[in-house]
């Protein structure tokens, strides 16, 4: 069963509206799995078909939570486009989402991992991710005109983040000595693979999920974004400040990368009885 018309027009509108290509396509694999499996066009299905084909992927709550999301997404689109007259997921119940809590990776484990990184490619991969928040989405779209070490301060731009929100992040001495080690070409991609192709987020995330646990630190890449969110917020008890650096649209998410430091608790603690 090939693509429906349905799924190809909402394709080719994401595309108008220019959103980020690997957003597009996660969306469109989610609709397209969906549509497979139903046996007939996605548009025609029934909330009792959405809900039984989400039960059988026995889906954590996050994931479910993302599924459902952007199976609404199609049928907002087609009901303004007419294409549909009714919404068959208003009535999927949508998981409760409890608030995360930071694991960021600890300086000791940070510094293991920089130290044993077997190429100056991995460094410079987990200092932007430890030393600027940058997600791995992010390193994988970073270009050569994107390091702006030129400026005072250095800086770098982050142009492909989550929801497409671009920032401004300042460029310390780690990230810019592991990028000079690394090498910063005059265009393009600043990651490519052996073949040069640019590096996806999936391949980066994968490189230093294998890093990190073969140096026996049972973490993940996103947890160095941890830590530079936990370690922002401890030096500057700025939530806007720390929202803004990470790159959040809400402070509420940011509540969850930051980590309160438990020395600076056990003093307040302590004083409370003196």
């Amino acid at each position: 069963m090939g693509e429906s018309v349905e799924l190809k027009a909402f394709r080719a509108e994401m595309h108008r509206r220019a959103l980020l290509t690997t957003s597009i396509n996660k969306r469109m694999s989610i609709l397209i799995r969906c549509e497979t499996a139903l046996g007939h066009r996605l548009i025609d299905a029934t909330t009792d078909e959405l809900c039984d084909w989400l039960d059988a992927h026995k889906l954590v709550a996050r994931s479910r939570y993302s599924y459902i999301s952007h199976l609404a997404s199609f049928w907002r689109w087609a009901l303004i486009e007419e294409r549909a007259n009714r919404n068959p997921t208003l009535k999927l119940t949508r998981p409760k989402m409890r608030r995360s809590l930071p694991r960021p990776v600890s300086t000791a484990d940070l510094r293991l991992l920089i130290d044993q990184a077997r190429s100056k490619q991995l460094v410079a991969m987990i200092c932007l991710a430890a030393f600027a928040g940058l997600r791995c989405i992010e390193i994988a779209g970073l270009d050569a005109g994107d390091i702006m070490e030129h400026l005072v301060p250095p800086v770098l731009v982050v142009t492909h983040g989550k929801g497409d929100k671009p920032r401004v992040q300042p460029m310390p001495a780690p990230i810019i000595n592991a990028l000079r080690a690394h090498g910063v070409p005059a265009h393009g991609p600043i990651f490519r693979s052996r073949h040069g192709d640019r590096y996806t987020a999936a391949m980066i995330s994968h490189l230093l999920r294998s890093h990190m646990h073969n140096c026996g630190v049972i973490a993940s890449g996103h947890q160095l974004r941890h830590a530079y969110g936990t370690e922002v917020y401890r030096r500057s008890h700025d939530l806007r400040l720390t929202q803004e650096m990470l790159g959040h649209q809400s402070p509420s998410t940011t509540a969850g990368y930051v980590a309160w430091a438990a020395d600076e608790a056990a003093a307040v603690v302590d004083r409370l009885f003196t």
